[in-house]
């Protein structure tokens, strides 16, 4: 039988050769990942710290050594740069769920690193707007949250944040004010954030730049008292 399995991996390593989705090179149905190849696999590197949002600078004992004025602490796993560009991207415009055991392993060793005490804690994904959500199917901040949350074993909340204003893509505009002035005000805490409070929140975005997104649901979020 298992002299059967390899002749049948063999056939289908010729007949469709599994390739990097960064790079295109054929890379063996038998790899631990079966999305990068072994080089790029090499060139992502996972972050041990936490950041502060407005500099970006490390923080080495995850605490709010920079700018002290900072709303909330950002944590990110890796750079957004290629390779894991490649992740994202086509996690988010194509639907290619396929990704998600990687984007879950390097998850799974950010948080290993941070080693942070999440008791108390529950997820909030970004949401979209119902209508960018519609046309998409998914909400791939949703999908990392669900992600995360299984890693944490802490609940993750749908229903608490909602996008009231249907936005302009971000990666549309050019500049960070005009990323803040499509922002504004398009968040909602819905009527039952009672369910949020005394909870520290992990709020789950697929992507960080600017920080318009985060900025304006952490001052939402801020403006009921949480």
């Amino acid at each position: 039988m298992e002299y059967l399995i390899k002749i049948r991996s063999l056939i289908l390593d010729l007949l469709f050769p599994p390739i990097c989705i960064h790079c295109q090179t054929h890379i063996s149905r038998n790899s631990s990942n079966p999305v990068f190849c072994q080089n790029c696999e090499m060139k992502i590197q996972i972050h041990s710290t936490l950041f502060c949002p407005v500099c970006k600078n490390r923080l080495p004992n995850n605490e709010n050594t920079c700018h002290k004025s900072s709303k909330y602490l950002l944590a990110a796993v890796t750079n957004y740069e290629e390779p894991m560009k490649s992740i994202i991207q086509h996690l988010k415009y194509d639907g290619w769920t396929r990704v998600l055991d990687s984007i879950k392993k390097y998850l799974e060793k950010y948080i290993e690193a941070l080693a942070l005490d999440v008791n108390g804690y529950i997820i909030i994904p970004i949401p979209l707007h119902p209508d960018r959500l519609k046309e998409r199917g998914f909400n791939q901040a949703e999908i990392i949250g669900q992600a995360l949350s299984d890693i944490l074993q802490i609940p993750m909340k749908t229903d608490l944040l909602i996008r009231e204003k249907k936005t302009e893509s971000q990666v549309k505009l050019g500049n960070y004010k005009l990323r803040q002035e499509n922002l504004a005000n398009a968040f909602k805490i819905k009527n039952n954030s009672t369910s949020l409070k005394n909870k520290n929140i992990i709020l789950v975005d697929d992507v960080y730049t600017s920080g318009s997104t985060m900025n304006d649901a952490v001052r939402e979020l801020k403006s009921a008292g949480l």
